[in-house]
């Protein structure tokens, strides 16, 4: 499972891998800057992703 986590105080987040049978991390990702919590809302159409193959 994927999860992002932000520190405010910081100005970072992470991206979080978990096992999902248990929520055990498995791995966590630093990303260079925070994401904002309305990440999971944004959504592009596939004409604006770049992908020709549509």
């Amino acid at each position: 499972m994927l999860t992002v986590v932000s520190d405010l105080k910081q100005d970072a987040s992470q991206l979080l891998v978990l096992d999902a049978s248990g929520l055990d991390r498995v791995a966590a990702v630093h990303l260079p800057r925070r994401v904002t919590a309305g990440i999971h809302g944004s959504w592009i159409p596939d004409t604006g992703s770049g992908d020709t193959n549509s």
